[in-house]
């Protein structure tokens, strides 16, 4: 079945009124008592005629209101059978614009034709394009809110800085070596279609439809950076395009963020290095701290089970456990490149290729759309471009030192238990685990207030060493005690360097959100489920009133409600039961939508040959089947808990399978 049923049905309701309509007025009756009026006025006035005309035009007006609804009642219909086909050809063609449309999201957009700043506490409205042109520069120019600039080391950094031991040298050879034509070739075919293009207006598409000679010139123009070991200064000027933050705009800029265009040749420059330098780093385990992000193959698969198997440790041992969320602000536009370079220097990168890096994103300018003009290029005082592709690993490398540092004496501990063979004793090793990164994701772990205010100090240091922006006062904290008595409803005050925080820590059933996932220190489900339901639940109310094929149901359901419960769920074990409590309102739903019996079976929604809705409780069996062996086999941190936790569980019920 294509289309459900009722697609394309027009209410009876509908039908009745338009024809009611049509059988009381035409245009030539409204043309004829339009001529009548018109005669009333052109002869001589009397009482009668007066009252006669009155008559008449209201008449006229009556019928002029009929064949207005009539036709607007039409045109409504003609609209909506045309978006509810776009919407069916949106199936096969754009489907990301189909879910879109059931799920009312709205793309925002903004238009900065005035502006409101605060000048003396006073709010002031701006309207004069010069005016607005300026405010803008320096709103962008300083949002960060510092400057690129020299820094010296000093105590334990100094030794975090030097040249890493572990880094040979030799693992860059190749780096930067010029480019083959194989090589620009297979580049050029990875670019993304639909890509906004930077100042030039030169796309991607542009490129990847040039002929092999003008390649070849390509080619040659990058490779002559690479020996120069700089950019050409037009492609230090980028656009800079605003878009709305997830709140109200009400005018005013600090309700907006940047999207940078860079231009495309500047882009697959730095694509080749990027790929080069990552698939090093990945290849010889080059970033030793607990970062999780940045390299191909990172995902948050990782780190999400290893937060789980803590609190799972710290429950099971009855052991006291501090998890606190940090929350950064402006991360990757307070990146001071200075200490990029000494952070890249610290992993022995080549020369050549830490000078073109700087080179990337020193004296560069920006120039920002509004709705008056573009405006005069500003230069851009500090930070690396948001949401550009070697962004990810430049920042891993910055943050790196710190993570480092944590790891090497502070951090939760966890004493693991393996066998090397069927015939050795049981040894135990203690893994210090001080918490994990996922780009500017920050989250730390501490067996107490004294260690984890000892890991904020040196974090503290860091952060002021680099100018990285911590918003203390919205840190989280994940407490586990020992004490049963202890009260969760007062608050703390825990040192964060030269300051203190007052942090309420959460109740133990309550959650918060690390990478998307919502933790509790008593391993409690139920937060969990309720946004399962609640996600089952938006689906339905967003589709309540709009005309929806089958497919287009089990196409929503299936590519969007099921991998975000799987996502959310991936820590979490849900039985039979309460996957029905989240799928069973959708089935209802699904029948209800669809015009078919209650009694229908289930069968029928999730048989692969008929409707093919896929089932909650199904999905999450194979999901955490496969993911357990993911683990299983992990050769890191991640597979190493996983065995010891298997191990424990056979030394307690005193067997041996493992």
């Amino acid at each position: 079945m294509s289309k459900s049923r009722a697609l394309f049905t027009k209410s009876e309701s509908v039908k009745k009124v338009v024809l009611n309509y049509k059988q009381k007025t035409t245009l030539t009756s409204i043309m004829d008592e339009g001529k009548l009026v018109s005669s009333i006025l052109t002869s001589n006035i009397t009482p009668t005629n007066i009252v006669l005309y009155f008559e008449k035009l209201k008449k006229l007006n009556n019928l002029l209101i009929i064949q207005y609804k009539a036709e607007l009642i039409q045109y409504r219909d003609i609209q909506m059978k045309d978006y509810i086909q776009e919407r069916c050809d949106d199936l096969m063609n754009n489907k990301k614009k189909m879910i879109n449309s059931f799920m009312n999201r709205e793309i925002k957009s903004i238009v900065i034709d005035r502006i409101i700043v605060t000048e003396n506490n006073d709010d002031v409205l701006i309207t004069d394009p010069q005016s607005i042109k300026k405010e803008v520069n320096n709103h962008f120019q300083h949002i960060a809110g510092s400057t690129n600039q020299e820094k010296i080391l000093s105590g334990i950094w100094i030794d975090q800085y030097f040249s890493r031991n572990y880094v040979d040298e030799n693992i860059y050879d190749g780096l930067i070596d010029h480019i083959t034509q194989e090589e620009i070739e297979y580049h050029i075919s990875l670019l993304s279609n639909g890509k906004a293009s930077g100042p030039s207006r030169v796309s991607y598409e542009m490129i990847k439809h040039s002929s092999s000679e003008m390649k070849t010139y390509i080619k040659d123009y990058l490779n002559e950076c690479l020996t120069l070991k700089k950019i050409p200064k037009e492609w230090k000027i980028a656009d800079l395009y605003p878009i709305p933050k997830p709140k109200p705009w009400a005018c005013r800029l600090v309700n907006t963020r940047p999207i940078v265009l860079l231009e495309t040749m500047r882009k697959l420059l730095v694509s080749i290095l990027n790929r080069q330098c990552s698939k090093i780093f990945k290849e010889n385990n080059v970033l030793r701290g607990n970062q999780f992000a940045g390299l191909e193959g990172n995902y948050t698969f990782e780190p999400i089970r290893i937060i789980k198997e803590i609190i799972q440790d710290a429950i099971e041992n009855k052991k006291e456990l501090w998890i606190l969320a940090l929350d950064m602000a402006k991360a990757y536009d307070r990146v001071n490149i200075h200490m990029l370079k000494k952070a890249m220097e610290r992993l022995k990168l080549p020369n050549n290729f830490i000078s073109i890096i700087c080179d990337l994103f020193l004296e560069r300018k920006n120039q920002v759309f509004t709705a008056v003009g573009k405006t005069n290029p500003y230069n851009v005082l500090t930070g690396i471009d948001q949401g550009k592709i070697i962004s990810p690993l430049l920042w891993c490398i910055y943050y790196d030192p710190l993570l480092c540092q944590l790891q090497e004496s502070h951090g939760y501990e966890i004493t693991v238990k393996y066998k090397k063979d069927i015939y050795s004793d049981y040894i135990k090793e203690s893994i210090i685990f001080p918490g994990k990164a996922y780009m500017d994701d920050t989250t730390l772990l501490a067996k107490d207030q004294l260690q984890l205010e000892t890991m904020l100090d040196i974090a503290n240091e860091f952060y002021n060493l680099n100018d990285i922006k911590i918003n203390k006062d919205k840190s989280e904290l994940l407490l586990k005690k020992i004490d049963k008595s202890f009260n969760y409803s007062n608050s703390l005050m825990i040192r964060f360097g030269s300051e203190y925080i007052n942090i309420k820590p959460k109740v133990p059933s309550e959650s918060i959100r690390i990478l998307g996932i919502w933790f509790n220190v008593n391993d409690d489900k139920n937060f969990m489920l309720s946004q399962a339901k609640s996600e089952v639940k938006k689906l339905i109310n967003n589709i309540k009133h709009k005309r929806i094929s089958d497919k287009q149901l089990q196409y929503v359901f299936n590519a969007l409600i099921i991998p975000t419960i799987e996502y959310c769920a991936q820590v979490t074990i849900l039985n039979d039961r309460e996957c029905e409590s989240i799928m069973s309102p959708f089935r209802r739903a699904f029948r209800k939508k669809l015009r078919f019996s209650w009694q229908m079976p289930t069968a029928i929604i999730n048989h692969n040959l008929i409707y093919n809705i896929k089932d909650i409780a199904d999905n999450q069996l194979q999901a955490k089947s496969t993911n357990f062996l993911i683990q299983l086999n992990d050769t890191g941190l991640l597979g190493k808990l996983r065995r010891s936790d298997l191990n424990n569980y056979n030394i307690n019920f005193g067997s041996k399978i493992i």
